[in-house]
Parts: structure tokens; C-alpha cells; sequence
């Protein structure tokens, strides 16, 4: 047996249920798990079983472990976004819950991912080759802004209302400290709402699309701003879920969210 992640079937033969790729015998009933050809960086991380009962089971899991993450994740994000229950400017004690709060969302997203059997790939975190992805994200960094500024201008031409929106500013004595948060919340929101939702929606609905959309509004609901900053930030959504769609890898995206944040921060 070799160390090699994905050398074994994800699905039992004999029972149904799934296993991480890496275990010869299968966690539920011990029985042996045929080998597997090596992925291509190609194919689907997680393909969905041949078999339809097994298939049927593989979707419901799916939902199931959506909803948990959504309840257990994404709902707290979403009601403190609205309650707008923070400090008028970032101290150390909720910058210190914003790091507990993130770290915590990665593990749990990270090991239902390893469940899969390849969670790099499934989250977009291979190796990076930085000078591309450091230019990629200054790129997108930039189109966000113009996504950004695009939303106001819809709602001004439309005539929406618009109300205050609500600003993020670190005390002196944190402020050092934003680089080092913001890439770990910019990190969380990427992995949660670019990888993983998107990965898992778009093999229950078969239509990428519509879960690159979903995500967006998702993203752009969870913050509680304003209908013009939501606006640019579901545009953010579409552009940062479109790219990593197309490229498998989330370094760029989180690299154009991080910078974003920062400028903001930094202004």
C-alpha cells in the first residue's frame, strides 16, 4: 500500500457507503475497497456513482452536509452581518473571535472536503505558482472595484434607495494586525462560498451557472450592507466564482479579496 492520496474506490461495493480514497477497507463494513485509477487534475473531484441507488444516497449526503454547514457556518455570519453587532472599530477581542470564527469554518469545511478523498483539489488549494497567481489576483482586485462601483451605479440609475453602510476601521493599536486577518477571513470566505458551496451545489443542481449565482448572493447577503455595496458584492461573487470555475485554483481569489479588504483598511 502506498501513501498516495485517491488509490482506492471512494464508494463500497459491498455496502454503498464512502470512504476516505486513502483506506483499503471500507469504515462501515470492513470489506475490501478496489483500487482506483489515479485522477486527472481533469475529471471531477468527486464524481457521483454509476449506480443510482447509490447515486440517490451520495445527493442526500450532499444536502445533509449543506445544511449543516449552512447552520453551523454560514447563518452566524449572516446574523451578525445584519445585527450589526460589532465595535465602531476593530479591536483586538473581536478581531480575536473573527480569527477563532474563520479557523474554525476552514476545519470543518477542510475535513468534510478530505472526506472526499482529495480536499486539496476539491478546494482549489494545490500548489500555487505565485508570480501567475499574484498577478491574476492584482487583476481581479482591480475588476472588483469596477464590479463594485457598477452596483452603486445601478441603484443610482434605477433609483433605489440606498442607506448608510456600515465602516471597518482598526483601532491603532490592531492595526498592524489587519494583513494577517484578512487573509485568514478572505481565505475562509473563498474556501467556503468559491470552493466548497459551489463544488457541492453545482453536483446536486448539474448547473454551474446557477450555483456560481447562488454563492454570489450567498456572499453578498452574509455581509448586511447596503443594497449598492451588496450589489458590487454579488458581482464580486460572480467574477471570483467564475475564475475559479475556469481555473481550479482559489490563490487568485483570495489574493484580489485579501487586497481588496486591505485597500479599504488602508485608504
Amino acid at each position: 500500500m502506498t501513501d498516495s492520496v485517491g488509490e482506492f474506490e471512494l464508494v463500497c461495493p459491498h455496502c454503498g457507503e464512502e470512504n476516505p480514497s486513502e483506506f483499503p477497507a471500507c469504515w462501515s463494513c470492513h470489506g475490501e475497497l478496489p483500487a482506483a485509477h489515479p485522477a486527472s487534475t481533469d475529471t471531477p473531484v468527486a464524481e457521483a456513482p454509476s449506480d443510482p441507488a447509490l447515486r440517490a444516497r451520495r445527493r442526500k449526503r450532499i444536502a445533509v452536509e449543506i445544511a449543516v454547514v449552512v447552520i453551523v457556518v454560514w447563518l452566524p455570519i449572516f446574523l451578525a452581518g445584519w445585527l450589526e453587532r460589532r465595535p465602531e472599530h476593530e479591536d483586538l477581542r473581536h478581531l480575536g473571535w473573527l480569527s477563532v470564527g474563520a479557523a474554525g469554518g476552514l476545519t470543518l469545511v477542510g475535513y468534510l472536503a478530505w472526506l472526499d478523498g482529495d480536499g486539496k483539489r476539491m478546494l482549489g488549494l494545490r500548489r500555487p505558482r505565485l508570480v501567475r497567481e499574484l498577478v491574476l489576483g492584482i487583476g481581479l482586485c482591480g475588476l472588483m472595484f469596477l464590479a463594485t462601483t457598477l452596483g452603486d451605479a445601478i441603484v443610482a440609475l434605477v433609483g433605489l434607495p440606498d442607506g448608510p453602510r456600515p465602516t471597518r476601521t482598526f483601532s491603532p493599536a490592531v492595526l498592524w494586525t489587519a494583513p494577517f486577518v484578512y487573509f485568514l477571513a478572505s481565505l475562509f470566505e473563498e474556501v467556503l462560498y468559491r470552493a466548497y458551496f459551489y463544488r457541492r451545489l453545482a453536483e446536486l443542481t448539474r448547473k454551474p451557472g446557477l450555483s456560481i449565482a447562488v454563492c454570489a448572493l450567498a456572499f453578498s447577503a452574509s455581509h448586511g450592507y447596503a443594497l449598492g455595496a451588496s450589489l458590487g458584492l454579488f458581482f464580486d461573487g460572480l467574477l471570483l466564482g467564475w475564475t475559479f470555475r475556469v481555473r481550479g485554483s482559489l490563490w487568485a481569489p483570495v489574493i484580489a479579496h485579501w487586497l481588496f479588504n486591505l485597500i479599504l483598511v488602508y485608504r
